[in-house]
């Protein structure tokens, strides 16, 4: 019995001294834990939207000799119209681009360095008013796939104006908007 005496102390004095620094477990109404408000989640889901539009919009390739062009109100009122718009909320950036070449040569360019990953969905043309100007619209999406979600879409309007083809390149990025 006196065997165990010294080695039963020494675990009383362990457990003892282990308990003595600890502080009581916090009660419910203390942990205050910091969720995001709706506001703040949709000002995020915001933003990450517009960055990756701005993302999407870099990768198309403009044709050889094609320079930033700002909108004006001479591209005419097909180049300030966007294609498909996703079901729900969406960010987009818009760049336009102008090249001396004709429409056609423009054409063949563009369809042949579409963004890797993305399909035609849609195509229209015609001819829009006051000048009879000659457009053609695509419209690319990029299904869902590994690292990003459905929604990618890259709409580009590529109109004949007198001397010079105009394009507008308008990059959409749909988001979901929070729900609790």
């Amino acid at each position: 019995m006196k065997r165990l005496l010294l080695p039963a102390s020494a675990l009383v004095l362990v457990v003892t001294a282990c308990g003595a620094g600890a502080k009581p477990a916090p009660r419910v109404t203390q942990v205050a834990a910091h969720l995001p408000s709706v506001p703040e989640l949709v000002a995020e889901r915001q933003r990450a939207a517009l960055r990756e539009a701005r993302s999407l919009e870099r990768e198309f390739v403009p044709p050889p000799g094609a320079r930033r062009d700002r909108a004006r109100r001479d591209h005419g009122g097909i180049l300030h119209r966007g294609g498909r718009r996703p079901f729900g909320e969406a960010a987009d950036a818009i760049r336009f681009w102008s090249v001396r070449e004709p429409l056609p040569a423009v054409l063949a360019f563009v369809r042949t360095h579409d963004p890797r990953g993305f399909k035609l969905l849609d195509s229209a043309s015609g001819t829009q008013q006051p000048h009879p100007a000659r457009y053609v619209m695509r419209t690319l999406g990029s299904p869902a796939g590994r690292g990003w979600k459905a929604g990618r879409y890259l709409d580009e309007t590529i109109a004949a104006l007198p001397g010079r083809t105009v394009i507008r390149v308008e990059a959409i990025v749909a988001w979901v908007y929070p729900r609790s």
